[in-house]
This record gives structure tokens, C-alpha cells and sequence, in this order.
């Protein structure tokens, strides 16, 4: 998976493709005072790497809405050049994998919350029928799901050239030996 942008310090970071690519450099260089802020809108609404974003396994269409609620951002949402690269980053992060584990996610989560909400209805609209299939057929959507899930983290375990990420450089790798070394110096 590509990596536009890093965690840091509790922050979300601009990665060495930000300084390179013109239109994410443009960010940095129309807003000094907010580009982190707007880093970190981009990076919690496009990236899919689950072992980084928290945010990956909210409803595809709620996701947005609670980033937005969580981060508060300061800058205008409606502002041309963001909706612009939030639209084009999206498209980097974009597989074939990865549309067709969004479509499955979102299948399941419509499937869950509609058990969730519905109650069984009697008469001439009733909707057990309805209820009766989603419940024999909700397994088969869910092993659909992790195995798409499956795929995707593969596939992101990955960076472009099929080359691995080695072990010390993924999302959330700590060194143990390294960590122990601090605490024991202070």
C-alpha cells in the first residue's frame, strides 16, 4: 500500500510523497497554518490500511460524518482544493481488492443494521420473509466479507513493486528491544 501520509507523536504527518507531489505539497503551501489539520481530514477519510485508521470500520456512509464530528476541523469543507485531493487520494489508495471489500463491508453493514432496527412485522407487508433470508444467507456474507478483509491486508502488507514491508516498518511495529533501552538509560 502507499503511504502518503505517517503517524507521529500523536499526529498525523506528511510522508516524503507529500514534499513531492504537487498537489499535496499545494496543501501545505495554501494553508501553513492548517496543513496538518487538513492532513489529518485526508488521511481518516481515505485511508484503508485498518491497522492505522480507527476509523476504517465505521459504516462507509456514517465514516465521514463522525471524522468530521471528532477532528472539529477549522477549515471549510466545501473548499475546492481539499474536496479535490480527498477525492484523489481516495483513488491512490484505490484496488480492485479494495472496491470489491468496500462493496462487501457495506453489504453486511446495511445487512446488520437493517436486523438490528427491524422488528417482524405481520400482514399483507410483512417482512419476516425478508428477515428469514438475510438470517440464512448472513453467514455467507460474512465469510464473503473476511475473506475480502483478508485480501485487503494482504494487499496492504504489500508496497507498490510487490515488494514486502518488512516487519519493523509496518503500522504499528514497536521495538521491544529499543523501548527497553530508553526506559533503562533515564
Amino acid at each position: 500500500m502507499i503511504k502518503l501520509f505517517d503517524i507521529s507523536g500523536g499526529k498525523v504527518i506528511p510522508s516524503e510523497h507529500v514534499y513531492v507531489i504537487p498537489r499535496l505539497k499545494k496543501i501545505m503551501e495554501l494553508y501553513p497554518d492548517q496543513y496538518l489539520e487538513i492532513y489529518s481530514y485526508l488521511f481518516y477519510t481515505t485511508c484503508p490500511d485498518s491497522t492505522m485508521n480507527p476509523y476504517v470500520n465505521q459504516p462507509e456512509d456514517m465514516r465521514e460524518e463522525v471524522i468530521i464530528a471528532d477532528l472539529g476541523p477549522s477549515f471549510s469543507l466545501d473548499d475546492k482544493v481539499i474536496e479535490e485531493t480527498r477525492k484523489w487520494c481516495e483513488k491512490m489508495y484505490e484496488t480492485p481488492t479494495l472496491r470489491s471489500w468496500r462493496g462487501a463491508k457495506k453489504m453486511l453493514d446495511k445487512v446488520g443494521i437493517y436486523l438490528a432496527d427491524s422488528e417482524i412485522t405481520d400482514g399483507k407487508d410483512t417482512n419476516g420473509m425478508l428477515i428469514d433470508r438475510f438470517m440464512s444467507k448472513l453467514g455467507d456474507y460474512h465469510d464473503i466479507y473476511k475473506k475480502m478483509d483478508n485480501e485487503v491486508k494482504e494487499e496492504q502488507a504489500k508496497v507498490r513493486g510487490n515488494v514486502k514491508i518488512p516487519y519493523f516498518q509496518r503500522p504499528g511495529y514497536i521495538d521491544k528491544k529499543q523501548e527497553d533501552d530508553d526506559n533503562t538509560e533515564g
